[in-house]
């Protein structure tokens, strides 16, 4: 079902209200086979596939899930977003770290369909964020449906100017997201007394 999943969360995630009346219209109906203009046809596994796309069309999160994803220039990002991820775990919540140099969109948007929380981190790059940053808040903005309960939190590093975080921030606010942290900046490489403030801070707001 993972397929299924990652279909749903790159294509369809935008269309939950279509998908639920369509659901609503096909409930009365002996389905033996679903056979789709565009996606996975479907020979068996009709009602699991039927109920994970119920759940998904209604946005429903997972409490215990979040998604970590970040890029780093000097691995200083990369550092804090290690730590919010254990942060995260400290509380029992499952929390998948995603390096967008290593990982697709498509992959980190499968987690992110299910996942309350997301946190997002980049270091600023003249004036602004790393690119890969950016297309990645393009695409996420594209398919998250803007009323919904996820909970959102930006983070970085930086040299001098720092606007990258505020920018990061901007993107998941437009992208209906809720900030439940200020966002973390953090100047140069993070000493281990920012780290464990960040990691203090952060399972005080879970």
């Amino acid at each position: 079902m993972h397929e299924a999943k990652k279909y749903y969360a790159n294509i369809l995630m935008l269309y939950g209200r279509q998908a639920q009346t369509a659901l609503k219209t096909v409930s009365i109906l002996d389905i033996d086979m679903i056979l789709t203009g565009h996606g996975i046809s479907w020979r068996k596994h009709i009602k699991d596939i039927l109920d994970l796309y119920a759940k998904w069309s209604n946005f429903e999160a997972d409490e215990h899930k979040a998604v970590v994803v970040f890029d780093s220039m000097w691995n200083s990002t990369e550092i804090m977003a290690k730590t919010i991820t254990e942060a995260f775990q400290a509380k029992g919540i499952c929390a998948k770290f995603f390096d967008l140099k290593t990982n697709h969109y498509s992959d980190i948007m499968t987690e992110v369909l299910d996942s309350k929380y997301i946190a997002v981190g980049s270091p600023t790059l003249n004036n602004g964020m790393m690119q890969n940053v950016a297309a990645f808040l393009c695409y996420l903005k594209g398919l998250v449906p803007k009323k919904n309960d996820r909970q959102a939190l930006a983070f970085g590093s930086y040299g001098w100017g720092g606007q990258s975080i505020a920018l990061v921030q901007k993107e998941l606010e437009e992208a209906g997201l809720n900030i439940f942290h200020d966002m973390i900046r953090i100047a140069n490489q993070p000493t281990q007394e920012e780290l464990d403030n960040i990691y203090t801070s952060i399972i005080e707001k879970l």
